[in-house]
């Protein structure tokens, strides 16, 4: 899929409450909403795997280890074309909204063993893997 989707389910919101954000950028979901969304649109849609997304970060140069550069190079080219990320921010638990269009941060299916979900961060011009707390509002993106 290759843009954010903004399927309105329990999990999910707009950026600041925003309906131009979500038309813009996506809704921002739980891990639960994500999976919730996904599952939605039928047809065997699904958040990715961790794996495919460490895959599709190599297509572009890698993120964090696997980069020479950071990630700098992947998190340029999947924001300006391929994957087309979408600097989106975040939801935190309390509710507030961080870095519209500085940030953007994508779920995966893969839980670690400490119950974190492993995402893409595109941040500060570099492309990283990262694992953080389900409860959290990211974007996502669906796969078949």
């Amino acid at each position: 899929m290759a843009q954010n989707i903004d399927y309105q389910t329990a999990g999910s919101w707009c950026y600041s409450g925003s309906t131009s954000n979500c038309q813009k950028y996506g809704r921002l979901y739980t891990w639960s909403g994500a999976k919730k969304a996904c599952a939605a649109m039928g047809g065997g849609w699904r958040l990715p795997t961790g794996k495919e997304l460490k895959s599709l970060a190599m297509q572009f140069g890698g993120a964090d280890e696997d980069a020479s550069d950071g990630g700098a190079a992947a998190f340029k080219a999947m924001t300006s074309g391929g994957f087309s990320a979408q600097l989106g921010g975040w939801r935190n638990a309390e509710g507030s909204f961080r870095h519209l269009g500085t940030s953007g941060y994508y779920w995966s299916s893969t839980e670690n063993a400490l119950g974190l979900i492993q995402l893409f961060n595109f941040s500060d011009g570099e492309l990283s893997l990262i694992h953080n707390d389900p409860s959290l509002g990211f974007s996502c993106r669906c796969v078949k």
